[in-house]
């Protein structure tokens, strides 16, 4: 693993801080909820969802991105025609 930034628990990959890196640059990442996600800086994921990243909410069956940024997440739904 990265240098320890994450580690593997129980088959799931846990992130400390900070979300994922790759070559110590924030990545995206794929995240699980059970609830709509929240915007903004306490928003769902705050610091740690990087633009881009993707959250399914396993209680609704819904799929959102980030658009905002990774200190201020703006989760836009995914449409799917």
């Amino acid at each position: 693993m990265a240098n320890g930034i994450m580690q593997r628990f129980k088959g799931r990959i846990a992130v400390a801080v900070g979300g994922v890196l790759q070559g110590g640059t924030p990545s995206q990442g794929v995240f699980t909820t059970n609830a709509a996600p929240t915007n903004g800086t306490s928003g769902t994921l705050a610091n740690i969802a990087t633009k881009g990243s993707l959250l399914s909410d396993t209680t609704n069956g819904a799929l959102y991105y980030n658009t905002g940024t990774g200190a201020s997440p703006t989760w836009s739904a995914v449409t799917i025609p």
